[in-house]
């Protein structure tokens, strides 16, 4: 059933509808074909059958006198004029007993009796049919002729049978060329109305193709493309109805391009402004590289002369409290001495800045002490805080 679903889902439009037609029409001429032909088979064997017994009939009527008196040459010239007709083979006659009396082209087939009923009986054997009919006894007098008799009629004697072989070789040739002629009307009137099932068929699908073709178009961005399908109807109010769709996207594109090269043409012009603004900047970042390179160079030759000096005074200073000064010398020393590692920190500080703006300083953990912070602030300022006083 899947199966059968996804070979119907591969169809076209053409070849559903094809499908759809040719497959009513193929059932239709096949039972028709078959019903026309077991009808004439049948009409042909009942007419055999029919012309057999009315010949056997015959037959036997007239084969009454030349039995009743055993004249065989009557009898023989009846069979050869029975002979005459088509399909015939062989006569027989039978007396009342069975017995074979005369049998004209009697070789053909077996010589069989059928039956004693007093009636008309048919038989079929191979290709032969067999027609028995008894031959009855028809005497006349005067009393035949009273009608005031009452008496019932008292039945007929048998004279004997009468037999008619008939072949049915002929009637199977004509049954077998009613076959024939019927399949080739059958597949003749088929291949009609297929042709005109296909050209049906085309006539729906070449707009819906058409369309198809069209809408891949669309889709493909040839916004410029449409259907010249010019059918009434639905097909045509479709066609009509994806060429408005068409026209209203085309219109829409060519308006949304519009805005989209004036959006672009803005976005380009600011991307120059910016572009000329970033190259403004990298000119001032350079020249502010240039300025704080600078600057580092004369801080770190700056902390260099001052340290020279500062190096010279603290060792004046440690060399002088080495000569053993007086209490208020040595308390100036201190002072000197404290006063320069504070002012050879400092540069340090600065260096160190320098080195943060360069981004190569360090951080590094150093044990601090605020009472000698303090103390080396206070012996600093001391003098200077005296002699205000």
């Amino acid at each position: 059933m899947q199966k059968q679903k996804k070979v119907l889902r591969g169809l076209s439009v053409g070849q559903r509808l094809l499908l759809l037609t040719v497959l009513p029409l193929f059932v239709i001429t096949t039972l028709l074909t078959s019903y026309m032909v077991v009808t004439r088979q049948v009409d042909r064997e009942n007419m055999l059958s029919d012309r057999g017994s009315s010949m056997t009939r015959y037959l036997a009527g007239a084969a009454e006198y030349g039995m009743f008196a055993g004249d065989f040459d009557t009898l023989k010239r009846l069979a050869n004029a029975m002979l005459e007709e088509v399909d015939a083979r062989a006569v027989r006659f039978f007396d009342a007993q069975g017995e074979l009396l005369l049998a004209v082209n009697g070789e053909f087939g077996e010589v069989k009796f059928l039956d004693f009923k007093p009636e008309h009986t048919v038989q079929r054997e191979n290709l032969l049919w067999t027609f028995q009919t008894p031959v009855y006894y028809n005497s006349l007098d005067v009393d035949d002729f009273d009608v005031m008799q009452d008496e019932a009629e008292e039945p007929r004697p048998v004279l004997g049978w009468v037999q008619l072989i008939m072949d049915e070789r002929r009637m199977r040739a004509e049954q077998q060329m009613i076959l024939i002629t019927s399949l080739i009307m059958s597949v003749f009137g088929f291949l009609v109305l297929f042709l005109l099932a296909g050209f049906v068929a085309q006539g729906i699908s070449r707009p819906i193709s058409a369309l198809t073709r069209t809408v891949k178009a669309l889709g493909n961005g040839q916004l410029s493309e449409r259907s010249g399908i010019e059918a009434k109807g639905e097909l045509g109010e479709l066609a009509q109805g994806i060429n408005s769709l068409a026209e209203s996207v085309e219109i829409a594109s060519e308006d949304l391009n519009a805005r989209v090269e004036e959006a672009t043409g803005r976005l380009t012009a600011a991307l120059s402004a910016l572009e000329r603004r970033n190259q403004q900047l990298e000119t001032v970042r350079e020249e502010l590289i240039a300025a704080s390179a600078a600057k580092g160079d004369f801080l770190a030759r700056m902390s260099h002369e001052l340290r020279t000096p500062l190096t010279a005074v603290s060792g004046y200073a440690k060399l002088l409290q080495s000569m053993s000064p007086t209490e208020s010398q040595d308390e100036y020393l201190k002072s000197i001495t404290g006063a320069s590692r504070i002012l050879l920190s400092t540069i340090d500080d600065i260096l160190d800045f320098t080195r943060l703006e360069s981004g190569v300083v360090r951080v590094e953990e150093l044990p601090f002490c605020l009472e000698d912070a303090l103390e080396d602030v206070l012996t600093m300022h001391a003098l200077t805080a005296h002699q205000k006083q």
